[in-house]
């Protein structure tokens, strides 16, 4: 159930440096619970306790880093199983960290690097052990390697036509089958299911090619039966993927302003978030994409979006992460 006024976020989380929040994710022990990691442009990964609405630790995976150089964290994963944390610079580096609970804060260190060369804005992917990651060089491609073996020959690489420029975003299909399958957002506006063959299944054009819009951020539904497209543009769409990988669009919501970030899909997937580059969240029906609500807290634009079992979190260019509780009763 909605409230019928827009609410004021439950409470904020800030930090001295207020350095741009690019990413957020959770991260668990199975002592101490849950707490929450988000990633900065400034480098930082800051670990944040929901109950006591602090700061537990900020842990600098590259400390040599120049200061105002190439260094923001853009994404992250945590492996529950091994408390690691695998995390993605615009250094052009992934990193592999060990975490180690303690009843009040979290200690992390770096245990393996790997360089891979992107700078650019694309996150990486994570699919049971494959990770995928994008490189610009020598052609513009999509890697995957076993996380245990990342630094030897990698499982397969698909080279992305020049046509539809750079990848801007991509999620992996959940089916039966053991074959990796890619939903591909492009620079162009296009998307593809990329397979790991090195092949493109399927492409189709979202983004009217005047406009020049690209396709930002890609989330997929449970069963990978349709998906959310954000685009820098002022649609959003909503596209079906038939069980023999046929993207249909079949729902475009006109937004009042250009430009979404990321798209989070609460836990049961019957309501979705976005974040705008106008700074609103908007919530929506995941099934037919009604719009639900609109908070307008952040003041700039918000990068970072993620539900935890009760709350949704968010993080803006102002380097604060608002906690949210729009829906009082499921």
């Amino acid at each position: 159930m909605v409230s019928q006024r827009e609410p004021d976020p439950c409470f904020i989380l800030r930090d001295e440096l207020r350095s741009t929040v690019n990413f957020i994710t959770e991260i668990s022990h199975y002592e101490y619970g849950s707490y929450v990691a988000t990633l900065h442009q400034n480098g930082h990964a800051n670990f944040w306790s929901l109950s006591t609405r602090k700061l537990l630790k900020t842990f600098c995976p590259n400390p040599a880093a120049k200061t105002g150089s190439n260094v923001g964290l853009t994404w992250a994963y945590f492996l529950t199983s091994d408390s690691l944390l695998m995390l993605q610079s615009r250094s052009g580096h992934l990193y592999k960290c060990q975490l180690k609970f303690h009843p009040h804060t979290v200690d992390a260190w770096v245990v393996e690097e790997l360089e891979i060369g992107y700078t650019a804005f694309c996150k990486c992917v994570l699919k049971e052990d494959v990770l995928m990651y994008p490189v610009e060089q020598p052609v513009n491609s999509l890697v995957g390697v076993r996380i245990s073996e990342w630094k030897q020959d990698p499982l397969f690489i698909i080279p992305i036509e020049q046509t539809v420029g750079m990848i801007m975003c991509f999620a992996a299909l959940s089916r039966a089958n053991e074959d990796v399958m890619l939903l591909t957002g492009f620079e162009n506006g296009s998307i593809s299911i990329l397979h790991q063959s090195r092949r493109s299944v399927t492409n189709i054009q979202l983004c009217d090619k005047q406009e020049a819009s690209t396709i930002n951020c890609i989330a997929l539904n449970s069963d990978s039966s349709f998906a959310v497209c954000g685009s820098s543009g002022d649609v959003l769409y909503q596209v079906s993927v038939s069980q023999e990988f046929e993207l249909t669009v079949v729902k475009k919501v006109n937004l009042v302003n250009s430009g979404i970030s990321h798209i989070s899909f609460r836990d049961d997937f019957r309501i979705l978030a976005t974040a705008g580059w106008d700074g609103r969240i908007r919530y929506f029906r995941s099934k037919d994409l009604k719009p639900l609500a609109v908070l307008t807290w952040h003041r700039e634009s918000v990068y970072g979006l993620h539900f935890t079992d009760k709350l949704l979190l968010s993080g803006s260019k102002d380097g604060q992460i608002a906690a949210w509780d729009l829906f009082k009763e499921r």
